[in-house]
């Protein structure tokens, strides 16, 4: 009972969390060009050693909710595939380059009669020189306006702010015109959707994480030794899949195809699968070992080689042994190192074998010389 109390607590914190993600806005330093304060961050790798990126954005209208993005291989994937449409304006030069994530209407409408505002986003995104950074998205939400930096090389902090004086004009324009558009209170990216979507990724990191800790807290290696894991494998892959296929149906059904949804559904698939395949993987080995109620088989095989493989700090060691239980093959098992130590090439091994509750055998104990190793069983 605490178990599944423990599951759903994760789920909902997991879904709170995700839906944070998606409602707050980035955190930068605060600096002032003339009479505009702006703000940006310098995105970095996770050793914090080298810079990926940076964020730089002004104050702007509330209520608004959409992006500017660079079209990306991604983008085309889930549009050659229908799970996706891209809406186009009718410049050449700007639905080559643009990708808009929004369906509210009017300001579809207005890009399309527009061919002021969109110059005014192409200036945007050719601002920086791209010898170094280049502008990924343009973004407005929470309040906020603000472009996302990508790079094609080495770059300092100077090298952002250096395109404060032709950025925070072109910001301006553009907030001041998007304000001349009223909220469409059907946009996608409503705060309905938002929950849903917060939901969606929340059940997909908490997959994650319940998978994450069944996972160590498995037997290892060679204290839980599958004499065939192919099924194992196979049947995680299976319901792995199943796992996956329900959160991309969800997905579909509940967010509908709109622009900028394949964004939602590409995290959904991925984290989602992560945990999908751990949990799947981790709940079919405890159900096989934990009831497992069958009667344990002694097998003597003759020790065919021995082999260790890895780093000091990460030695595996492995018995290749003939086969047994009616498998001429021959065996590879994962041993600990005294089980090693005391095994000897010719020598015979005792081998403790239990069929499963589903059927994949696994080996509770080995007996080599006068080394006992004792299992789960």
């Amino acid at each position: 009972m605490l178990f599944y109390f423990g599951v759903f607590t994760v789920f909902c914190l997991s879904a709170l969390f995700a839906f944070g993600q998606l409602t707050s806005l980035w955190e930068g330093k605060f600096h002032k060009f003339e009479d505009t304060l702006y703000k940006f961050k310098i995105l970095s790798s996770s050793k914090g050693t080298k810079y990926t990126g940076a964020l730089f954005g002004i104050k702007a209208n509330e209520g608004y909710d959409y992006a500017f993005k660079r079209e990306s291989l991604e983008d085309r994937l889930f549009r050659w595939v229908g799970l996706t449409y891209k809406y186009k304006v009718g410049d050449s030069k700007f639905d080559d380059l643009v990708f808009i994530v929004s369906d509210n209407i009017s300001l579809l409408k207005k890009l399309s009669d527009c061919p002021k505002l969109t110059s005014l986003i192409l200036d945007i995104f050719a601002c920086p020189d791209g010898n170094k950074l280049f502008v990924e998205k343009i973004r407005h939400g929470a309040g906020c306006l603000w472009v996302e930096f990508g790079t094609h090389g080495q770059f300092e902090q100077h090298d952002v702010q250096e395109l404060a004086p032709k950025l925070i004009p072109l910001l301006e324009q553009l907030a001041e015109e998007i304000h001349k558009q009223p909220i469409c209170l059907n946009s996608f990216w409503k705060k309905f959707k938002k929950y849903i979507s917060g939901l969606l990724l929340g059940v997909s990191f908490a997959l994650v994480i319940v998978g994450s800790v069944q996972h160590f807290s498995m037997p290892s290696a060679h204290e839980n030794i599958l004499v065939e894991p192919f099924w194992l494998y196979l049947h995680t892959f299976i319901f792995g899949s199943v796992g996956v296929l329900i959160l991309a149906i969800l997905t579909i059904l509940t967010l509908g195809k709109k622009p900028g949804f394949h964004l939602v559904l590409s995290e959904v698939i991925l984290i989602g699968g992560i945990g999908s395949f751990l949990m799947s993987y981790t709940q079919l080995e405890h159900i096989n070992r934990v009831y497992d109620e069958s009667k344990v088989e002694v097998f003597y095989v003759k020790i065919l080689s021995k082999r260790e493989s890895g780093t000091n700090n990460s030695q595996k060691y492995y018995l290749h042994t003939e086969g047994w239980d009616g498998n001429n093959q021959r065996q590879e098992i994962r041993v600990d190192f005294d089980i090693y130590k005391a095994s000897s090439i010719g020598g015979e091994l005792s081998v403790h074998q239990k069929e499963g509750k589903l059927g994949y055998r696994w080996l509770p104990r080995l007996y080599a010389r006068n080394k006992v190793y004792y299992g789960n069983g």
